[in-house]
Parts: C-alpha cells; sequence; structure tokens
C-alpha cells in the first residue's frame, strides 16, 4: 500500500499577522472614509421638489396680502383681479400650535390664510417655535366672503433653503394706497 504524505501547512502566526494587518488597515481606511462623507449634512440634504411655475411667486407677508382684500384703503374687486390665482411665498412663518389645529383636515392657518398643503406631513418635522417658507396659489377670498383667503398647493420647505422668487427682481409686493 502507497502511502501518501500530506504536508501540513505551516500557519505560523507571523503568516496570519500580515493578513492581520492588512485586513486592520483595510477596515480603519474605510470606516474614515464612510465617516468623512456621512457628516457632511451639505451633501446629505435634497431640497423638496418644487414646481417650475413656483419659482415665479411673489413674496409678501400674509397680512398685508389679507389687507389688500379686506382693510379700509382696499378694493376687493381690484385686488381679486389682480392677486387671484397667482402663486405667492411667505418667508420666514413661525409655527405657532394655532396654525396647525386642522391639520387633520390638510390646511393650516397662516395669519388669515387658510392653506391646503400638497402633503401635510411636511409640516410634522417642525417643532413649534422653528421657522419655515410656505409657498401656494392664491385663490381668494372663501365664497361667503368672509374675512381671510384660500391657498390651494401649498408647499412648506425649510425656512431659506428654496430661492423663491427664483428671480430676485420678481417682486415683493408692499401696500401701494
Amino acid at each position: 500500500m502507497m502511502r501518501c504524505r500530506i504536508k501540513k501547512a505551516n500557519l505560523s502566526t507571523a503568516g496570519l499577522s500580515k493578513y492581520r494587518l492588512g485586513l486592520l488597515v483595510a477596515v480603519i481606511l474605510a470606516s474614515a472614509l464612510a465617516c468623512s462623507c456621512s457628516g457632511n449634512r451639505e451633501t446629505e440634504y435634497v431640497p423638496p421638489f418644487v414646481p417650475p411655475e413656483y419659482y415665479s411667486c411673489y413674496q409678501v407677508e400674509p397680512d398685508k396680502l389679507t389687507d389688500f382684500y379686506f382693510s379700509n384703503y382696499g378694493n376687493l374687486t381690484q385686488a381679486k383681479s389682480l392677486y387671484n390665482d397667482q402663486i405667492f411665498v411667505f418667508k420666514n412663518v413661525k409655527l405657532y400650535d394655532w396654525m396647525i389645529r386642522n391639520l387633520d383636515e390638510g390646511w393650516i392657518w397662516v395669519g388669515l390664510i387658510k392653506c391646503h398643503l400638497v402633503n401635510a406631513d411636511d409640516i410634522g418635522q417642525y417643532e413649534l417655535g422653528e421657522r419655515f417658507d410656505l409657498v401656494g396659489r392664491n385663490q381668494g377670498p372663501p365664497p361667503d366672503l368672509s374675512v381671510g383667503l384660500i391657498f390651494t398647493d401649498c408647499i412648506v420647505l425649510p425656512a431659506g433653503v428654496v430661492a423663491l422668487p427664483a428671480d430676485p427682481d420678481a417682486g415683493v409686493i408692499t401696500p401701494g394706497y
């Protein structure tokens, strides 16, 4: 009978340490790369989608827009012809609890403006006292002409993140009595 000699592999500690050192270096480099990429918030953040037509909006304060319709110097007929179906942005709005009482119905108050949100969950990412921007389409006063305005297709945005209006000369509406 023939005997086969099987040579035992010599796995010395010197051979293994060479592989351990290489593995350790690879793990350290991979973790350093992963940590350096995930710590930069600017690369992580993707601004929310805003329809292209919203970039040609007008910036206005909510109370001033309401005044165009209902103040002693306002002209309801003229205000409707000028401002209904226009897109407006309210900048740096501070969130209060009274604004979100009707959130389960899909709308919030911004001053005397009832804003129907595209995605009601968007406002949930803000804590009371935090600021946000809101852009939406003005539908004018409600049919019963009660005080206040109705906005539809409103989008809540982090304050100052999206440049609205896109053209700085597009205009800021101010009263001109």
